[in-house]
């Protein structure tokens, strides 16, 4: 008959190890920085999401965000009358980007104010 003996060590260390390869897997850091224009200056309310995922963030009143996201991750960071980007995170804990105008974007602004003005100016004309 054989005899079974088992280390109580040795599966200690092997959980604390799996342990450690769990976590270092779907490590998260904390990423902060600045949306700015091409003038240097921050553009609030642009839309940063980690890419392939629901997780993201905006930019405060002064362009300035914080999120968590997953090393080696991409950032996709969009703002109407600004050009979409996709921004690589790579290790950093900090990263800030300057966005690029979209004249294209500008092209599709349609103006109906105008009809306000002409039925408040023909109502008044029939009041007179």
């Amino acid at each position: 008959m054989k005899k079974s003996y088992s280390n109580p060590i040795r599966g200690v260390l092997i959980t604390c190890a799996m342990l450690l390869i769990t976590t270092f897997a779907f490590s998260q850091a904390k990423l902060t920085g600045k949306i700015t224009d091409s003038a240097g200056n921050g553009i609030p309310g642009v839309s940063i999401l980690v890419k392939g995922t629901k997780s993201g963030s905006t930019t405060d009143a002064n362009g300035s965000y914080s999120l968590t996201a997953p090393a080696n991750s991409s950032l996709v960071i969009s703002s109407i009358g600004f050009k979409t980007q996709e921004v690589k995170v790579g290790n950093q804990s900090s990263l800030n980007i300057a966005m690029v105008d979209d004249a294209s974007t500008f092209d599709e602004v349609v103006v109906t104010g105008t009809l306000l003005i002409s039925a408040v100016m023909q109502l008044v004309q029939y009041l007179s």
